[in-house]
């Protein structure tokens, strides 16, 4: 509905207008009673935790917002300068922690340690390259988790709500976190 709001004698908004205050609001308003002061965002460079990132901001101060850029070689110069310069234009903390050598690490272990079938025989795991986007996406949040503890805070869902809809998002991955604002 975009229907105007008065907001005073004088003044009149629109829904589009109220959205942003209305989302910061009920993130401090969360953030308050779950005694969080500090949002940890993974960063991607894309619209979801631009979106995030300028909430969250709004809501507890730069001071509070920690961005977290953690790129694999599938990720583009153009995203991560993204990811960063929305740390610099918000003005928030921010931190590059590439994830490239954790998840080969992981997918190399997985692949050479064997396990035993139900019929006796031995045989090794395979990561199929969408398991392996999982795996990356589950990392992150491991990162995001870590980064969250070091400086008590929570981290946040950037999963939005057409990804749910759509089964798009990874359930430990985009959809984990304490709020999801956007």
């Amino acid at each position: 509905n975009n229907a105007p709001v008065s907001a005073g004698p004088e003044t009149v908004l629109s829904a589009k207008q109220l959205i942003g205050p209305a989302l910061a609001s009920g993130v401090h308003e969360f953030c308050s009673l779950i005694h969080a002061q500090n949002a940890v965002i993974g960063i991607s460079g894309g619209i979801d935790s631009a979106l995030a990132a300028c909430v969250y901001t709004q809501a507890l101060g730069r001071e509070h917002v920690w961005l977290v850029n953690m790129p694999t070689r599938f990720n583009s110069e153009q995203t991560k300068s993204l990811a960063e310069q929305m740390a610099v234009g918000l003005g928030t903390n921010y931190a590059l922690l590439p994830i490239e050598a954790n998840v080969n690490s992981l997918a190399a272990q997985i692949e050479v340690s064997p396990y035993r079938t139900a019929a006796g025989d031995e045989a090794n795991f395979k990561l199929s390259a969408a398991a392996l986007e999982n795996v990356q996406a589950r990392d992150r949040l491991r990162i995001l988790a870590a980064v969250a503890a070091a400086v008590g805070g929570v981290v946040t869902c950037n999963g939005n709500k057409a990804e749910l809809s759509v089964g798009y998002a990874t359930f430990y991955g985009d959809l984990a976190g304490a709020f999801a604002a956007q």
